[in-house]
């Protein structure tokens, strides 16, 4: 009981209510452990990991919030500012990076992927969607654009409507 004051301690310290004061240098894996939550730095892969519900909080009042909550992992600013990533091309893409869902370019385009195929694409002209364009839920009601510019109009799943680049116009049968 009392104070320890050196430059240098080498082997086990259990002690409570320690108080380290300086530059300290830890040199294999250091892990803190609490009644909630344990968190560990671990030098064989350069990792800080937490528990499960463990929340790294950035900033003075905390906003930035990281954590997982042991089904889903979270980045969350919880203040009254805005989440910003900022790079010159980003990739969304699945947790093994085999699938991708969104990619962007500054001074290119952003393109929404589904089943990691290209749907939609944004350019200096507009807005370029694949095949068809389905408005409010209903399966059944669509345009579809298709190959060999053929532009088509769908109700209750039929097509009713149909525009091609010869300047012809079908509705119905006719």
């Amino acid at each position: 009981v009392g104070f320890i004051t050196a430059k240098s301690i080498a082997g086990d310290i259990d002690a409570r209510n320690v108080v380290v004061a300086g530059v300290s240098t830890f040199t294999d894996d250091v892990t803190f452990k609490g009644a909630a939550a344990n968190m560990t730095f671990d030098k064989s892969d350069n990792s800080l990991k937490v528990d499960d519900d463990f929340k790294i909080k950035v900033g003075d009042s905390g906003d930035l919030e990281i954590h997982h909550n042991g089904n889903h992992s979270v980045i969350a600013d919880v203040g009254t500012g805005n989440l910003q990533l900022r790079a010159a091309d980003f990739r969304v893409t699945n947790s093994d990076n085999t699938a991708t869902m969104i990619t962007g370019a500054v001074g290119n385009n952003v393109v929404l992927y589904h089943n990691n195929n290209g749907k939609l694409s944004t350019d200096s002209t507009g807005i370029t969607v694949t095949n068809r364009i389905t408005g409010g839920g209903d399966d059944n009601t669509y345009i579809n654009v298709g190959p060999n510019d053929i532009i088509d109009l769908y109700t209750g799943g039929t097509n009713l409507v149909r525009m091609n680049a010869n300047g012809r116009l079908g509705v119905g049968t006719a």
